[in-house]
């Protein structure tokens, strides 16, 4: 009857942008480039005192958002950026949580934040008494959540339902949103 949801920090992509930038690599394979650098506490705390992490649901993010209050990470050795991304990341979703009266006693992570070891390490760190899992661990195909997804939601759009609601986007009303053009 009701859904309780919100847009939480930037996941895996400026991960993934700081290892293109600087290494020409597509992905932090299994995290081991982030596991293996230094966490710089005291500018991670600093970005996440920003108001951004700290806005009452409903919200929803871009990644752009994130663009310039990440900007001082990219000043770090590329190991040590990734580290604190991470970091950065799980602390996000400590934060977050803090808004629900009932906590979760399970995460599921999917997309490309999954195959990264030292996310999921962090995450497991920040919230100790949640357990947190990749989809696999569900059989479900966590590259595949995505667009399986957007497929329920093009669905509900054929069918004028609601694809974005009041408690978890901010909309104004509950909405069917969007246009189809046939080709």
């Amino acid at each position: 009857e009701k859904i309780d949801a919100l847009d939480i920090c930037f996941g895996n992509a400026p991960l993934d942008d700081l290892v293109k930038k600087h290494l020409n690599l597509n992905y932090d394979k299994d995290g081991t480039l982030a596991k293996s650098g230094k966490i710089d506490f005291a500018l991670c705390d600093k970005i996440l005192q920003n108001q951004i992490f700290h806005s009452k649901p409903p919200r929803s993010f871009d990644r752009s958002d994130f663009a310039k209050i990440l900007t001082p990470i990219t000043n770090l050795k590329i190991n040590d950026a990734l580290a604190s991304l991470c970091y950065i990341h799980a602390k996000a979703v400590a934060i977050s949580l803090e808004f629900f009266n009932e906590k979760p006693q399970e995460i599921f992570i999917c997309g490309g934040g999954r195959k990264n070891h030292a996310i999921i390490d962090e995450m497991k760190k920040q919230l100790p008494n949640i357990k947190i899992r990749t989809t696999e661990e569900i059989h479900l195909n966590g590259d595949a959540i995505e667009a399986q997804a957007f497929a329920f939601l093009a669905i509900r759009k054929i069918k004028n339902l609601p694809i974005s609601f009041k408690n978890t986007t901010g909309v104004s009303e509950n909405s069917a949103g969007g246009v189809l053009y046939k080709n």
